[in-house]
């Protein structure tokens, strides 16, 4: 059994925009483009079981709606 414990989503409506910003921040590239449907498709071709999501913020202000998008894809 295969688990990523180390994944990101965003509402898909600031997925690309949120990805774009934490690549630029990172000096790093995302492996999936930031949506819930990037990741299943991502886990499929690794072959993974199981994944955690983590939720991130980008500034303070976000921490209750950030919250509220993980809780409700739980």
């Amino acid at each position: 059994m295969i688990i990523d414990f180390h994944t990101h989503i965003f509402p898909e409506k600031i997925a690309s925009s949120t990805i774009s910003l934490l690549e630029k921040n990172s000096n790093g590239k995302a492996h999936t483009d930031g949506t819930a449907e990037g990741l299943v498709a991502a886990m499929e071709r690794a072959d993974a079981d199981i994944c955690i999501t983590l939720p991130v913020l980008t500034k303070p202000s976000q921490f209750d709606s950030v919250n509220r998008f993980a809780s409700g894809i739980n």
